[in-house]
């Protein structure tokens, strides 16, 4: 990912845990309102987000593709939305998606 992003954030409620492990150019944030599930962390991590976009990947995602990532953000532009989100077996994926912050 940080071929095509300038910055990483990593939404956690445990970052304690991570900071062995995760370098420091790294950001690791917490929700901002917990037991809210991977909302809670879509927020957190979109609200302090520094880039005018977000392309967001849950922690499943151990593939992310640059390919798909390219796709959406052409569509985020062509269509001046808020939100691109691909569409995987019939099912829009708000958490593979990217995001106007």
């Amino acid at each position: 990912m940080s071929k095509l992003a300038g910055e990483i954030i990593i939404v956690t409620n445990t970052p304690r845990e991570l900071l062995p492990f995760v370098p420091a150019n790294i950001r690791i944030i917490t929700d901002f309102y917990h037991n809210r599930g991977p909302l809670g962390g879509l927020q957190a991590g979109l609200s302090l987000a520094r880039a005018d976009v977000a392309w967001v990947i849950d922690v499943t995602n151990i593939f992310p593709s640059r390919n798909i990532a390219h796709k959406l953000l052409k569509l985020l532009g062509k269509r001046n939305a808020d939100i691109a989100l691909p569409l995987i077996n019939n099912k829009l994926e708000p958490l593979q998606g990217v995001y106007r912050t």
